[in-house]
């Protein structure tokens, strides 16, 4: 064998280039047009070694072979024979073929045997040609295709404006009209039609095409393939993460809105059952995902006691194998690989960004959830703004917040868990789950207390001195810390683990030893049952405080809060007292109306009082001030 492009020469044996052709790595190549082997060689290429060249256009293929065999069986009965036996061939040769639909005329058959003489394979030489029949070139010249090609890339494969292919070829025909302004007839471009620019557009790669006018993220997803998903055999053997905002907006217990929530959710692959879920309303952070976790590895006879309208059980519970969770920040958080160490989790995996296919299974959970939860309960926002129409969520408020969290565990254990899903064969998850109770094994963790140590965040290079040891603003300080710099010296250099679901207690690492001592903080008044995110709110109002020339400590920044909510609500609900009180006067006819601070109507109050408009006569309305509202020596 000779390498054309080097001229190096190498030596196989015949077994060996079998061999190669066998297992794919030898390929022959066929001999196809000029025009068409550039695109054909850069497809195949790209493409595995499942494809492979085949004949180009429709093929016939029937009992004996394909139309070139069936055309040499016919030139084979008519050879060396005179023409009145010839035609007598063919019909008898037709009528044991059936091929083609009519018996072939004598000269059809005779124009084949001229095809056939003297190619050295008279089957290649009769097979069917029409495929290659037309213009092999391009349509337009190199000046037209120019023009064409700038309007692509110009207008074409642009995000912002974002225009048709109409649109561009509007664009084309005008730049070609004044091209030909400049020109003399006979050498005038033809003016090109959508055709032409469905030419020039289809030379790029359709994902490049995408990727230009709609983003990369889009052609991304557009151009994803499934090929079934990940496969599992057991329960806990994958379990899907994902956060979700949900589109309802709650109240309160005095009835006042609140917002929208957040939820946390795992749910099993193998089963299609949900595991355990956290809501709230904190952004997704790390603590939810915690909470999330923890709720899934716990048994939940105890959570469900709270819960006395349930009826079914939930025996989802245990470790899990793997866990697919979220490509976001929280989640790449170094407590979430510590914990997953620590919880005897294998293998932790992150999806891509904006690519929910990955984890398939909670993302459809989500959307049967706002489906058939969500989307049915009054003060829900819809799914998007454009299936809102003219529905305005503040107006219908009913569900409060301890209400909806009796309505979410209800729906989850004894609706979601009990219905029959045809991805599992017309079972239901919770079915599913106690079947294959026998096939695994559901690992919990010795104490409930490694629950609580798993997702705490490590600090390193805290310094621990007489005053205790300071963390986002809290000290915190024991005897046992006095103990410690007993043995090892009046200041230490510490690693610390904290909770950032509860701020009250963090764990202080003995040097060089795998002990953790649990430490308190000095204001657990103020840190009691503290998240961070609570924490930060308070130090921000605190800073904003201190800007305004007013020193608050912490605890009073968080009853500040609570103080300011409060005030807020009575605020709102006078006003709207004050509001309708003057809606009914108004509605009798009487004299009702504000005023301003300098003791006068608004313009437009006082013009309805005298019966006229407010673009009226000045002096009336003037003078009627001046009589029902004279202003004192002061305002003047």
């Amino acid at each position: 064998m000779t390498e054309l492009s080097t001229g190096l020469v190498e030596q196989k044996s015949s077994s060996d280039l079998w061999a190669a052709y066998e297992t794919g790595e030898l390929k022959f190549v066929s001999s196809a047009s000029n025009e068409t082997e550039g695109r054909r060689a850069e497809l195949m290429q790209g493409l595995s070694s499942a494809a492979y060249v085949g004949p180009s256009g429709h093929v016939e293929v029937d009992a004996a072979g394909s139309i070139g065999a069936m055309r040499a069986q016919y030139v084979l009965a008519i050879r060396a024979k005179p023409k009145d036996q010839a035609v007598a061939a063919i019909l008898l040769q037709w009528n044991r073929l059936k091929w083609p639909v009519e018996p072939p005329g004598y000269s059809t058959v005779m124009r084949w045997k001229k095809v056939a003489d003297g190619h050295p394979e008279p089957t290649l030489a009769l097979r069917d040609k029409t495929s290659l029949r037309g213009r092999r070139g391009p349509r337009c010249c190199e000046a037209l295709l120019g023009v064409l090609r700038e309007v692509r890339d110009d207008f074409y494969l642009c995000r912002n404006p974002r225009i048709s292919i109409a649109a561009a070829t509007t664009k084309a025909a005008d730049r070609v009209r004044l091209l030909n302004k400049s020109k003399p007839k006979s050498e005038q471009l033809r003016i090109p039609g959508r055709k032409a620019m469905l030419s020039v557009i289809r030379e790029v790669d359709a994902e490049e095409v995408l990727a230009a006018r709609f983003g990369a993220d889009k052609a991304l997803a557009m151009m994803r393939v499934s090929l079934g998903g990940v496969k599992t055999t057991r329960p806990l053997e994958r379990i899907e993460i994902d956060h979700t905002v949900l589109s309802i907006i709650l109240l309160d217990d005095d009835f006042e809105p609140i917002g929208r929530a957040f939820i946390t959710a795992a749910k099993d692959a193998f089963t299609r059952a949900v595991v355990g879920f956290y809501w709230g309303a904190e952004n997704p952070s790390v603590v939810s995902l915690a909470r999330c976790i923890k709720h899934s590895v716990l048994p939940k006879e105890g959570f469900l006691a709270k819960y006395s309208d349930v009826k079914n059980d939930w025996p989802c519970f245990g470790a899990a194998e793997s866990w697919v969770i979220d490509n976001g920040l929280e989640e790449h958080a170094n407590a979430v690989h510590q914990a997953a160490s620590e919880g005897g989790v294998q293998r932790v995996e992150f999806s891509a960004r904006l690519s929910p296919w990955q984890k398939p299974n909670i993302e459809r959970y989500f959307r049967t959830q706002d489906q058939l939860l969500i989307h049915g309960l009054p003060g829900t926002t819809m799914e998007n703004i454009a299936k809102r129409g003219d529905f305005d969520a503040k107006k219908d408020l009913l569900i409060r917040w301890s209400t909806f969290d009796k309505v979410i565990v209800k729906w989850i254990v004894d609706v979601y868990m009990q219905s029959p899903q045809r991805v599992l064969r017309n079972r239901s998850p919770y079915q599913v789950w106690n079947e294959s109770k026998s096939g695994f094994t559901q690992f919990v963790p010795d104490r409930t207390t490694i629950l609580e140590c798993m997702f705490l965040r490590q600090v390193d290079g805290r310094t621990l001195d007489h005053e205790g040891i300071e963390f986002d603003c809290l000290i915190y300080n024991s005897l046992d810390m006095r103990f410690l710099r007993s043995k090892f010296g009046p200041r230490l250099k510490i690693s610390i683990r904290v909770n950032d679901d509860d701020l009250s207690n963090i764990y202080v690492q003995v040097p060089g030893m795998d002990i953790w001592v649990r430490v308190p903080c000095l204001d657990l008044e103020y840190a009691g049952e503290l998240t961070r995110w609570q924490h930060r709110k308070c130090k921000k109002m605190r800073s904003l405080c201190a800007e305004e020339g007013v020193a608050l400590s912490l605890a009073e920044a968080r009853t500040q809060i609570e103080n300011d909510i409060a005030t807020e609500k009575t605020a709102v609900k006078q006003g709207r007292r004050k509001a309708q009180a003057r809606m009914k006067e108004r509605a009798r006819g009487g004299r009702s109306y504000e005023r301003s601070a300098e003791g006068e109507g608004t313009l437009a109050d006082l013009a309805q009082e005298v019966g006229q408009e407010s673009t009226g006569a000045a002096e009336d309305v003037e003078s009627y001030r001046v009589e029902h509202f004279p202003r004192s020596a002061d305002n003047e």
